[in-house]
């Protein structure tokens, strides 16, 4: 599997792309093959970002950074009630996700743990990062 190299779109606005790690994982083997042997600098030249995700709060994937933005797709928290973030989680997300526009994604599940966007938003605030769409709720004490 190539990884395109997107053009302008519509009124020159740019196109993202954000490669999951499977999609990675087969683009890479694939490339492997096909005489690419750097996955890594692959998506790096085509300025495309890895999506990073996580289980129980931990990253599951390379934190790697190859394109001028982040996507960050968090999908299940190690606190209680299942599956919520704790404060840990919150607020270190925040101190890795340090680029110039990071896109932040929490899974919306039967638990809630989508409630835990307001906190981490609240943290990277205290960092002072931009936050676009974001509930507003308080911390857990």
């Amino acid at each position: 599997m190539a990884v395109p190299r997107l053009a302008a779109g519509e009124g020159g606005r740019r196109h993202r792309l954000s490669v999951s790690r499977r999609a990675a994982a087969a683009g890479v083997a694939g490339a492997v093959r096909g005489g690419v042997r750097d996955g890594r600098g692959e998506l790096r030249r085509r300025g495309a970002a890895l999506c990073w995700a996580d289980r129980r709060g931990r990253p599951v994937t390379p934190l790697w950074r190859t394109a001028d933005f982040g996507y960050l797709r968090l999908h299940e928290g190690a606190a209680k009630p299942w599956p919520r973030y704790g404060r840990a989680a919150l607020t270190s997300w925040p101190d890795r996700c340090d680029g110039p526009e990071f896109f932040v994604f929490f899974n919306n599940d039967p638990g809630g743990a989508v409630i835990d966007a307001g906190v981490m938003a609240a943290e990277a605030e205290r960092r002072d990062r931009r936050i676009s769409r974001v509930p507003r709720v308080r911390p857990r004490r």
